[in-house]
């Protein structure tokens, strides 16, 4: 392989380790966010769940639907969308003022999340050469780990100095310095566009519906009871909602869970 070919594609590979990196350190920094949160606002302890089940939901959920839309859209403008999203879900953190608030903000931040994470996952997958690949998903991986070790720490510092939403602002203002790297970095990407008109909206729909009832189920057994009412309801739900996914995606002509249907 010629080496300005390997030069260009691990020069152009920066932006989305940069990505890669904001998405460690933030996660890393609110760790320390939800029991502070709950201890300002004179919550229950157990309230933590609900936080941190809202941002798990709308990743877990969006990922396959966003990773789809990267096809359309282009990975540039997916992935400075994806931070956008992603810092608006920050900065929504440091204003919150009630449980179902952060909530949301905790919701926007996974969203973001969800359109990141496949972005940088698919150019390792395109751009890196065959031989290359499992380097590629080598220092994806190193990135993270070293984003997510020294996160908590960092936050735990700024938290013990200026509590909770000072650390939210300090993970708001990181990424908005990331963004403008990226914007600034990331090149201009020619692609041949796949047809809106083909996108699985039905298989979107119920992705998001089962992942976000399964992921309640532990919750809600922890919460409630494991044989509460509301358990056995959501818990019904997943098993329902799995069912329409299936036949919807065996259905469609692109599904959204391509890799398996």
């Amino acid at each position: 392989m010629n080496s300005s070919k390997e030069t260009n594609y691990m020069k152009n590979f920066l932006p989305y380790a940069l990505a890669a990196f904001l998405i460690g350190i933030v996660g890393g920094l609110s760790t320390v966010l939800g029991p502070a949160f709950m201890l300002d606002m004179n919550l229950p302890y157990n309230n933590t769940t609900w936080t941190a089940l809202s941002q798990a939901i709308s990743t877990a959920a969006c990922a396959p639907i966003l990773g789809k839309l990267g096809d359309i859209f282009g990975r540039r403008k997916t992935l400075l969308l994806g931070i956008l999203v992603f810092t608006l879900g920050s900065i929504l953190s440091a204003l919150s003022t009630s449980l179902i608030f952060m909530i949301i903000a905790r919701f926007v931040v996974g969203i973001g999340s969800a359109a990141i994470t496949p972005t940088v996952m698919s150019y390792i997958i395109t751009e890196f050469p065959p031989k290359q690949i499992a380097k590629g998903f080598s220092i994806y991986m190193l990135i993270s780990s070293v984003a997510v070790i020294f996160g908590p720490t960092l936050g735990g510092i700024i938290l013990g100095l200026s509590g909770w939403r000072a650390l939210m602002w300090f993970s708001s203002i990181v990424c908005v310095i990331f963004l403008l790297l990226c914007f600034f970095t990331l090149p201009k990407q020619t692609f041949i566009r796949k047809p809106l008109k083909n996108f699985d909206f039905s298989g979107a729909f119920f992705v998001i519906a089962f992942f976000s009832f399964l992921l309640c189920v532990p919750s809600f057994g922890q919460n409630f009871g494991w044989t509460s009412t509301p358990f056995l309801i959501v818990l019904t739900l997943s098993l329902i909602t799995l069912v329409l996914l299936v036949i919807a995606e065996k259905k469609a002509k692109n599904p959204i869970l391509s890799a398996l249907f």
